[in-house]
């Protein structure tokens, strides 16, 4: 067997440890894609209701790939329960039951929850 340079074996174990911060530098790279697709992606926000094009809805929706579990909101105002009516509408009361007060325990991925707030007068007169 012939002399091997001292050389070929740093050169080895450099590229060795090389190759082995790639296998680890994927192996995050591929765990942090997975828990970006896996993770649930909570959204909130108003539609018009079908029924009543006068009535807004709120909508709770889990637009992400996994699950949401124990769900709280903390709005930075109180919201009202039941605004209905137009120019004239009585200050409503403040939100007092519904997922928006209670939380919602589990979300299924694609699901959503649907409450009516009320008409734009109501609400309106709740923050005049």
């Amino acid at each position: 067997m012939e002399n091997v340079p001292a050389w070929v074996g740093y050169a080895s174990f450099y590229v060795s440890m090389f190759v082995a911060f790639v296998a680890l530098s994927a192996t995050m790279i591929s765990y942090t894609v997975y828990a970006a697709n896996a993770s649930p992606d909570v959204i909130v926000h108003l539609e018009q209701n079908p029924d009543s094009k006068t009535v807004l809805n709120l909508v709770i929706e889990n637009i992400g790939k996994g699950a949401a579990q124990n769900v709280t909101f903390h709005p930075e105002a109180p919201l009202p329960q039941e605004a209905f009516g137009f120019d004239d509408a009585p200050i409503p009361e403040p939100m007092a039951k519904g997922p928006l007060v209670n939380g919602i325990p589990y979300l299924a991925p694609g699901s959503q929850r649907r409450m009516m707030l009320g008409q734009y007068g109501g609400l309106v007169s709740g923050h005049a």
